[in-house]
């Protein structure tokens, strides 16, 4: 698995310096309909990847920005505020930079069991992924995520709990081995 993770990035690293390595000129000579097919080319290979990385069971959505459910948002710390998935096991995490908190990052950190986990490609690779997580725990109770990724691995991942509570992580997904975050003590 690893192993395709990394063809498959190597083959669009390869992709984008053979784009980069055309001049702005030889760009502009392109037909509409040819930068058309080279940018959905592009999203291709980044859905492939990105696909791989959700399909691995094993990524972090590292927030910048937070919305709760009537719009409001704000700027967060991204190595504290995020949503990981390690095989079945989720963790949901809220920090603030200014205080000591529950989890000892200024927020909450809760875990649970994913019991639901569905990976959907959108019709053209541009469109994006879906993805719907249900998870289960003491502390979380039961909870249903939803994700919205698009082939660059921009995310939202709104977080529904059956009392009514939602809250939006938005950010980017990357690898559990590519990630910066800290997890904080999990709150029970």
């Amino acid at each position: 698995m690893k192993r395709k993770v990394i063809a498959i990035f190597i083959a669009v690293i390869i992709g984008f310096s053979s784009f980069a390595g055309t001049s702005d000129t030889e760009t502009k000579k392109l037909s509409r309909t040819e930068r058309k097919e080279l940018r959905e080319k592009e999203a291709e290979a980044n859905a492939a990847v990105m696909k791989e990385i959700l399909e691995s069971r094993n990524w972090v959505l590292e927030a910048d920005r937070l919305r709760d459910r009537y719009g409001n948002s704000g700027f967060v710390d991204a190595g504290i505020n995020f949503v990981s998935l390690s095989g079945d096991n989720a963790v949901i995490q809220l920090g603030v930079t200014d205080e000591m908190g529950l989890n000892g990052v200024g927020g909450i950190t809760l875990e649970g069991k994913v019991s639901k986990y569905e990976v959907k490609q959108g019709r053209k690779a541009s469109s994006g992924i879906t993805m719907i997580l249900s998870v289960s725990g003491s502390a979380v109770g039961h909870a249903t995520i939803n994700f919205s990724v698009n082939p660059n691995g921009n995310a939202s991942a709104t977080v529904s709990t059956v009392d009514g509570g939602r809250l939006t992580w938005e950010g980017k997904i990357v690898s559990s081995a590519g990630s910066r975050t800290f997890k904080g003590t999990t709150t029970h």
